[in-house]
């Protein structure tokens, strides 16, 4: 009796399950059909076309990538940031920069008020006419040794006296070169009681690190300055991307700060050390820069891997129905509905797989297809 009962029990779950499946099947075959119903060609006149904005492109062969979406930092590297300051002791004077200026090579940042200063063109000048005396007295005494008039001592000891004098005049000449003073001008009597101290590079001021009139020391800085020309992007990569990126690799990027405008750059070193949340920095320098990036400034960006060349598409070009991609063809007055499959989106295009259903030298409805396809559905709906 219970062997019977179970017979009867599986036979109506069977008979259930296959009218589930057939239910099933014929829902998918009637949203086929509804489907198939709504997306239909049209006829549309060249006045109908143009007041509904409809545009048409056609497709172009190009390289198209898979993207890594990233985020990182723009950066200096460590030769970028300069902070400068004196080679002599003294007191800052007519510094009048503000944090944010630009200057330019050669400009003069600040001066500095210095007695050491103003010894050292004081040595350097009695060392010139020390030097001019004792010169007449070596090619003197070398004259009389050569008449043999003098004794050799003599002469060795002029001559020593010259050589020494001679040092210490080269010695304070490169001195006085180091910190950007001709030793020429001193010599014709162009004394200067204050040392004017250049940018080395065309920079922006960053910190300013003292006020009018400090008593600085050499080892201490007064300004820092910013080289723009060569900051660069700090990208961070975790561990499961990192196998995909390698230098040489495109990025595409937006500022936080100007987050309108796409800008482009390139790998350049990827580190081979992972942080401790799995993450590791990877540079990349710009193709063009921005003309004052903003260091610290927030980037999103994008590193294309494992590029390949494929028909393109831009991304409006293409609407979805029930998960499937399609494209309208322009066929004389008629816009035709081909569904496509689609090998990689983003960033505003689409790449198709191949075999295409249309050729590639057909006009394809590229502003408006939306609206095609929305007034497919709405007429359905009537319907």
């Amino acid at each position: 009796m219970k062997r019977l009962l179970y017979i009867l029990l599986a036979s109506m779950l069977f008979e259930s399950c296959n009218k589930d499946k057939v239910q099933q099947e014929t829902n998918q075959a009637r949203d086929a059909a509804e489907v198939s119903a709504k997306l239909q060609a049209v006829e549309l006149s060249s006045q109908q076309i143009k007041e509904m904005g409809i545009q048409f492109t056609q497709l172009v062969r190009q390289e198209v990538s898979e993207w890594i979406e990233v985020s990182g930092q723009v950066m200096p590297p460590p030769e970028s940031l300069i902070q400068v300051g004196t080679r002599i002791p003294g007191y800052v004077r007519n510094l009048q920069l503000v944090e944010g200026q630009h200057v330019q090579k050669g400009q003069v940042l600040f001066y500095i008020e210095s007695l050491e200063f103003i010894d050292m063109q004081r040595r350097y000048l009695t060392l010139l006419a020390d030097l001019q005396q004792l010169e007449s007295a070596y090619k003197r005494e070398q004259a009389l040794l050569e008449l043999d008039v003098n004794a050799r001592k003599t002469f060795e000891q002029t001559n020593a006296a010259y050589r020494k004098t001679l040092a210490e005049k080269k010695a304070l000449e490169a001195q006085l070169e180091l910190l950007g003073v001709n030793p020429t001008e001193i010599a014709q009597g162009s004394m200067k009681k204050s040392l004017p101290v250049r940018a080395a590079h065309s920079a922006v001021v960053t910190k300013i690190l003292v006020t009018e009139g400090t008593y600085v020391q050499p080892q201490q800085p007064v300004l820092e300055l910013l080289d723009e020309r060569h900051v660069h992007i700090e990208l961070t990569v975790f561990e499961k991307d990192l196998p995909k990126v390698q230098r040489g690799q495109k990025v595409r990027l937006v500022l936080a700060a100007v987050p309108n405008d796409t800008l482009h750059a390139e790998v350049f070193e990827v580190n081979a050390k992972l942080n401790a949340d799995r993450s590791t920095n990877v540079h990349a320098h710009f193709k063009k820069a921005p003309e004052h990036p903003l260091v610290g400034s927030y980037v999103q960006a994008w590193i294309a891997v494992a590029p390949r060349v494929a028909w393109v598409l831009p991304e409006e070009a293409v609407v979805y129905d029930n998960g499937q991609a399609y494209v309208w063809r322009k066929q004389g007055i008629r816009l035709e509905p081909l569904a496509v499959q689609l090998m990689r989106s983003g960033r505003g295009e689409v790449a198709l797989q191949e075999p295409l259903p249309f050729s590639p030298q057909d006009s394809i409805v590229s502003t408006g297809a939306f609206r095609l396809l929305a007034i497919f559905r709405n007429a359905g709906e009537e319907e």
